[in-house]
């Protein structure tokens, strides 16, 4: 068992709950903020000094690509063949003979009008059930114990590794250690709670990290999975294919017959451009 963080007052736990308010984020709020250091950890949160910004502007720029409407239009200019019409927020109007939708479930579903909106769609938006985690990173000046890089929790869902152990994320003596609990599809996360739990485990792993903490970021309610495969559902196979209407397609860890997570993204990619050469 996991002891719970002892305070030694009322005041200071208050303290530390308005603490954890602060710091904890929703995930596009974070990703927006981009962290942006000056000391030597920003190899890992930034490439350069230049990639906060332009990683900044090309995730809002996302974001406002993403908030559209698909409708079917009728035929591209000169062509018989149907185009779909993209009617972007700042209600510019963009038309494709093909498009390729990489979201999420719920993403993909909220682009469509209910009038235009493929049944496949509204299937799995019903019915997908999101595995989640809550993260917790921590970058060190140096690790205090050098011997303990990985754990896995036997009475808790928690995850322990040191990542900079096996790639090049931190500078020469410093450490950066990934700490998570599964939350699964059901359980919402909790971060008055979560956070004193990841650090309670790190505690117990690496004992002082605290006194050579450089940056720790919080990222409580991460996706690991779009959509838990079930028997009940068909396993990989009652998975939606990437085509689902004349000249669109769908991919994602939640498509195809192949693959879970980052390797089913990258297989349903694959078969989507495999179907629009072949038509």
């Amino acid at each position: 068992m996991i002891s719970k963080t002892r305070y030694n007052n009322e005041e200071e736990q208050r303290q530390q709950e308005e603490s954890d308010e602060e710091e904890y984020q929703t995930d596009n709020q974070y990703e927006q903020d981009r962290l942006t250091d000056d000391n030597a950890y920003s190899e890992y949160f930034e490439d350069d000094e230049n990639k906060g910004d332009r990683f900044t502007e090309d995730y809002n720029e996302d974001l406002r690509l993403a908030n559209c409407i698909l409708c079917e239009t009728g035929q591209v200019s000169g062509s018989t063949e149907k185009c779909i019409e993209k009617l972007l927020d700042n209600k510019t109007e963009v038309s494709a003979k093909i498009v390729v939708i990489a979201a999420g479930p719920m993403d993909a579903y909220s682009l469509f009008d209910d009038n235009d909106r493929p049944d496949v769609l509204s299937k799995i938006a019903k019915e997908a059930k999101p595995i989640r985690l809550v993260c917790l990173d921590v970058a060190l000046s140096s690790l205090p114990d050098k011997d303990t890089l990985f754990a896995l929790g036997v009475d808790h869902p928690l995850y322990f590794s040191v990542h900079s152990a096996y790639a090049k994320l931190a500078p020469k003596g410093g450490a950066l250690i990934h700490v998570a609990k599964y939350l699964g599809t059901s359980i919402q996360p909790k971060p008055r709670e979560d956070q004193p739990e990841l650090e309670a485990f790190l505690d117990l792993l690496q004992p002082g990290w605290r006194q050579v903490l450089v940056k720790k970021r919080p990222l409580p309610n991460m996706v690991v999975s779009n959509a838990l495969v079930t028997a009940a559902d068909g396993g990989l196979s009652g998975r939606p294919n990437p085509r689902i209407a004349e000249n669109l397609y769908i991919v994602g860890d939640w498509v195809g017959k192949e693959g879970l997570v980052s390797n089913a993204a990258v297989a349903s990619a694959k078969n989507a451009a495999q179907q629009i050469l072949n038509e």
